[in-house]
């Protein structure tokens, strides 16, 4: 079994450089850090291998003006919060999923192209109706004032997916029939703004 890697001062300093400017070139990191580009590129390699840090793009959601709420959400018992995260990981709409300490103990970051959708997401068919929750509070987020972007994860394929990652169907579902909801984008049926985009799994 290979040993996990301990991070030193120049993993550190990398980590940091690369949070300030995520563009930012292996010469010109070798140069900040004093090692050479192949030995800065092996370190990458290393910190991506062992999960320190993972790329990814921000997404505005104000300029998709997408409605963004914060879910707080209490479970019956520990067995119940773990079989909500493994249920609800690959989600699209969920941005993020954390443990929480205090008077809940799951939150989850939520998006929805419009309102109407977001009602409907909220009392239908995401994670705050699942069974094992004792009780929930949803918060609207507002103007997003610090960092701007989010790990909106966007994927430039099409999918013949009829049930969600979390076992639906949206044609089964009446408010999607009638329009009220835009449906899931993990399957076949979305019908959303962001229809040309598909969501990667958690998991990649």
């Amino acid at each position: 079994m290979a040993r996990e890697k301990k991070l030193d001062d120049v993993d550190i300093h990398i980590m940091a450089l690369l949070a300030e400017n995520a563009r930012i070139s292996l010469s010109e990191l070798g140069r900040k850090v004093g090692l050479s580009h192949v030995t800065v590129r092996e370190r990458l390699l290393k910190l991506k291998e062992e999960q320190f840090i993972k790329p990814y793009i921000g997404v505005n959601p104000s300029k998709l003006n997408l409605e963004i709420v914060v879910v707080l959400i209490e479970t019956e018992n520990s067995e119940k919060k773990q079989e909500i995260v493994n249920t609800f990981k690959n989600c699209p709409r969920i941005i993020q999923l954390t443990s929480i300490i205090g008077e809940y103990d799951l939150m989850a970051i939520v998006y929805a192209e419009n309102k109407q959708t977001l009602e409907t997401i909220l009392t239908s068919c995401v994670i705050r109706t699942f069974p094992g929750i004792r009780r929930s509070n949803v918060l609207h987020v507002g103007t997003q004032l610090f960092p701007p972007f989010m790990p909106i994860r966007l994927q430039l394929t099409q999918t013949n997916k009829e049930v969600t990652p979390c076992n639906l169907n949206c044609k089964e579902c009446e408010k999607f029939q009638k329009k009220h909801c835009l449906g899931c984008p993990a399957t076949k049926y979305y019908d959303g703004k962001l229809k040309d985009f598909l969501f990667k799994s958690a998991s990649t």
